[in-house]
């Protein structure tokens, strides 16, 4: 039996990159191994669970508020369900629930290590507290994890190098697409009739670089006529205020900011976008990028690691702090239809090597191999 972590799937995880991996996860691991398989789930919130995981899972009950103390809460209702179940692997899909049993093997998903290094100095007292788990709980505790599934080469290379964990104690395992989300819609669906438009999807936390978006944004405004900017994600209120505040001039009525996206419309958004811009400064993968090549829309990205790892010779890869080169980049692939249509070729082609079957094969391989 192997216990799978699937809360994710019950907290504000399921909106991001976590919950995402942990959905396509757990679906494929139900057609692929059945009978092998348990998801740990909270009967708080199994409204939230999807259907057809309810039936393999074990429930216990979780606390959730004050959110700074979620990792402790997960440690007691992981513990309980592990020493009741007694697995012969145990797999950590939330970086809070790394929890370690004698006797039962622990593999923990590695997606980033950007929340060791903080990208603030913000001295109040949530971020102080955030800052001594992610230093002193988290980091300490990864090297001592039986495995980790690195989600790209640059992310194993940086927990070698960050957190002296042995090389071979790592497997990377890169992410997939799904299909019936992502694909081509130019032309269709709700944002068909909207103006040219950029798309930034994402947040507005620190490493995602949105300010110098918008400084970019700016000098391609006055170079191309009628392009606007499309941001959206869920942005908090105070995010959404800073914005309004930082759109001024030309482009104040050329910035649209959408919001949430529903799943259902997110091959139109990407779709029917001019171009997708990614210039984050840090993160483990980069999802936005392969989704929008599977969308067919040609990208430009930061030239950091693991950018040029995700999307190969299928975009064009900038300096992220350069906002004149990352505007004059834009400008460039907006003003030839050649180099557009040679992107759009490469990125669907580079987006066809990401699929969730075989993330889930290769996990299950791995599974196998530590329960001998």
């Amino acid at each position: 039996m192997i216990a799978i972590d699937a809360t994710p799937l019950q907290s504000e995880h399921r909106f991001r990159g976590v919950g995402a991996y942990t959905r396509h996860l757990c679906n494929q691991l139900i057609t692929q191994i059945p009978d092998e398989i348990c998801f740990l789930a909270t009967k708080n919130g199994i409204e939230l669970l999807p259907q057809n995981l309810q039936a393999h899972s074990l429930l216990g009950w979780r606390g959730h508020r004050p959110a700074q103390l979620y990792w402790l809460y997960n440690e007691v209702y992981l513990r309980n369900l592990l020493g009741t179940l007694h697995p012969k692997i145990f797999h950590a899909t939330d970086f809070n629930g790394t929890v370690r049993l004698p006797g039962i093997p622990t593999v923990a998903t590695l997606y980033d290590l950007t929340n060791v290094r903080p990208m603030t100095d913000d001295s109040n007292l949530s971020t102080r507290l955030s800052n001594w788990r992610w230093n002193t709980y988290y980091q300490k505790k990864l090297p001592l994890i039986d495995h980790l599934i690195a989600i790209s080469q640059h992310v194993k290379d940086d927990a070698v190098n960050t957190l002296a964990v042995p090389p071979d104690k790592i497997t990377v395992i890169p992410l997939g697409i799904d299909t019936h989300q992502f694909y081509p819609d130019r032309g269709h669906g709700t944002y068909s009739g909207r103006p040219p438009y950029m798309l930034y999807v994402g947040s507005r936390d620190p490493n995602k670089n949105v300010a110098r978006v918008l400084e970019a944004f700016e000098m391609v405004a006055h170079e191309v006529e009628d392009i606007h900017l499309a941001i959206a994600g869920r942005w908090n209120p105070q995010d959404q205020i800073w914005l309004k505040q930082r759109v001024q001039g030309v482009v104040k009525n050329r910035v649209d900011f959408l919001g949430f996206v529903a799943d259902s419309d997110m091959a139109s958004l990407y779709s029917n976008a001019e171009v997708f811009l990614f210039p984050s400064l840090a993160e483990g993968f980069g999802f936005p990028i392969v989704e929008a090549m599977a969308c067919g829309t040609p990208v430009v990205a930061s030239n950091r690691p693991p950018f040029p790892e995700v999307a190969g010779d299928a975009a064009l890869l900038v300096d992220p702090l350069d906002a004149s080169l990352l505007a004059t980049t834009l400008v460039r692939l907006l003003e030839s239809r050649d180099l557009m249509q040679t992107l759009v070729a490469r990125g669907l082609s580079q987006s066809h090597k990401y699929r969730w079957e075989r993330v889930a094969e290769r996990t299950v391989q791995l599974y196998r191999s530590l329960a001998v």
